[in-house]
């Protein structure tokens, strides 16, 4: 018979889910059936898998492993990404009636806890120690079963009763860094790291780094913005997910170069050292930022200059450009008058040669018969017919 269960404060926090008959598999028989008054220890662990992994996927690499009959390992699992009012969302996945499998050979008679996350530092996987959320929900369960759950499960008699998976058996789970955080399942002791203005913090072994600075967190942009302002690597202090994310934003701490880019509004580096820029590699490394403020003021005020400096180019070149269209018209105009004068200049040569034909033809006929002069002829003429008295 399968039995019900949850957790009061976990359910009021909108953080229980009782999700077996969602989840992929077989979550009321399998591995196989346990008398829940002979349970004796509540067995911690984690799954070795990103905080993000859903309950879900994590049933079905089970599943995968151990054939399509079967179901999940665990019986609670603990989620790294999912949180409701200050708890982690605890999964109720493999009813208590059953036995799992999260201990070799030893399953009988024991509870699988497991907490979303890779917890031994040094894995290529390794996410961080547990979140305070999820440590707030693992305590809450533990809890209920040793405080409230006497009477169903009598041999749970204190918190002796929990214990990790290493305990049982050759395995580093629930991971290398289990002795930071399990005090806070055992005796409720979330461990909060304390941060003040000026430390600088990273999650795990993630490589992204912030500067506690006015209460917010500032992003370090690049390993050079980080070494830049000479802070040390070692000197960061490790703190969980949760905690990192409950820290408001604040402005993204830039390298010098970076700096000078996002002032002057360039987007390469490449850009800066164009057109006489004042800033140069050397001045960057070695000048304060005021000064690269100041060499940034000079370089808008250059570009305000060179921005006039461009408009009166481009209306000179603008006025240039109507005079070459001017100049074309008149190349267009003087190129159909050369045209008329080839013309007239074309009927000129040919009345010529017209009249130098004329010419040879006049000089032809005179060659043939003289021309006689009529004004000799009368003369003549008159002379005779006076000398004979008339006709």
């Amino acid at each position: 018979m399968a039995v019900e269960f949850y957790v009061p404060e976990l359910k009021a926090a909108s953080a229980w889910v009782d999700h077996r008959q969602a989840i992929p598999g077989n979550s009321f028989s399998w591995a196989g059936m346990q008398d829940i008054s002979r349970i004796t220890q509540l067995v911690i662990h984690h799954t070795v898998t990103p905080r993000t992994t859903h309950p879900d996927d994590i049933a079905r690499m089970h599943l995968s492993r151990w054939g399509a009959n079967a179901g999940v390992g665990y019986h609670f699992l603990i989620s790294g990404s999912e949180f409701s009012n200050g708890y982690a969302k605890v999964f109720y996945v493999g009813d208590l009636a059953t036995y799992r499998a999260h201990v070799a050979n030893k399953n009988i008679g024991r509870i699988g806890i497991s907490l979303i996350g890779n917890f031994e530092q040094g894995h290529a996987g390794y996410t961080g120690p547990p979140t305070p959320e999820q440590l707030r929900s693992a305590h809450a369960l533990v809890r209920e079963f040793v405080a409230r759950e006497s009477k169903r499960m009598p041999l749970l008699t204190g918190y002796d009763k929990v214990v990790k998976h290493k305990d049982l058996q050759a395995t580093a789970c629930p991971g290398n860094t289990v002795d930071q955080w399990w005090n806070a399942i055992i005796k409720g002791e979330v461990n909060v790291i304390k941060l003040n203005n000026g430390d600088v913090f990273k999650v795990g072994n993630e490589a992204a780094h912030w500067l506690l600075e006015g209460g917010k967190k500032r992003a370090f942009s690049s390993a050079e913005a980080f070494t830049e302002h000479r802070y040390k690597w070692e000197q960061a202090k490790v703190v969980d997910r949760a905690q990192a994310d409950g820290i408001p934003d604040g402005a993204p701490v830039f390298s010098r170069y970076e700096h000078v880019l996002n002032k002057a509004g360039r987007k390469t580096i490449e850009q800066l050292f164009v057109d006489g820029d004042a800033i140069t590699p050397t001045q960057l490394l070695t000048n304060t930022r005021e000064q690269i403020d100041k060499w940034i003021i000079t370089e808008r005020d250059s570009a305000a200059k060179i921005a006039a400096a461009q408009k009166q180019t481009k209306a000179a070149n603008d006025a240039l450009a109507k005079k070459v269209a001017e100049v074309a018209t008149l190349q267009k105009e003087n190129s159909t008058l050369d045209t008329q004068v080839e013309v007239q200049a074309k009927a000129i040569a040919d009345r010529d040669e017209q009249i130098k034909t004329l010419q040879a033809k006049v000089a032809e006929l005179e060659a043939q018969e003289p021309i006689v002069d009529t004004g000799e002829f009368e003369r003549v003429f008159w002379r005779i017919y006076f000398k004979k008295g008339g006709l």
